[in-house]
């Protein structure tokens, strides 16, 4: 396992295969600005050392929303998508799933992607992108 590195309102680590994300976020008012993401993809090329793997996000934590400029660079940002395969998103909250489901349709159509209510659901999906992985790991 690499990591867990931790930037602002989020922490980071990868393990077997698969990039974990949790957002953790009380404040309903705060918008992730582009500076954060730009951390956050440092972080994210870092811990895939050029890997392309399947991102497991938890985001049951989070609330809040994203600057329009850091959705853009979430979607477009060509070493992204260099690395992204899939993303398994896990929240119960429907405010989320919407906001995740308006984000994909509008900026970031092309990498597959899923909405589970539990970890253990969004890891079997990003399990089915790589290949010869156990079947257990650190769910941390």
């Amino acid at each position: 396992m690499k990591g867990p590195i931790v930037i602002d309102n989020a922490k980071f680590w990868y393990t077997e295969g698969i990039l974990f994300i949790e957002i953790i976020n009380e404040d309903p008012s705060l918008r992730l600005p582009k500076l954060s993401l730009e951390k956050y993809l440092m972080v994210i090329e870092d811990l895939c050392e050029g890997m392309i793997t399947p991102f497991c996000i938890d985001m049951r934590k989070a609330v809040g929303t994203y600057s329009i400029e850091a959705a853009k660079l979430f979607a477009n940002g060509n070493k992204l998508n260099n690395i992204r395969i899939a993303e398994a998103f896990i929240s119960g909250k429907i405010g989320i799933k919407l906001s995740i489901r308006s984000f994909k349709r509008i900026y970031d159509a092309d990498i597959p992607y899923e909405i589970f209510d539990t970890k253990e659901q969004a890891l079997a999906y990003c399990r089915s992108f790589v290949p010869n992985i156990p079947t257990r790991t650190n769910l941390n």
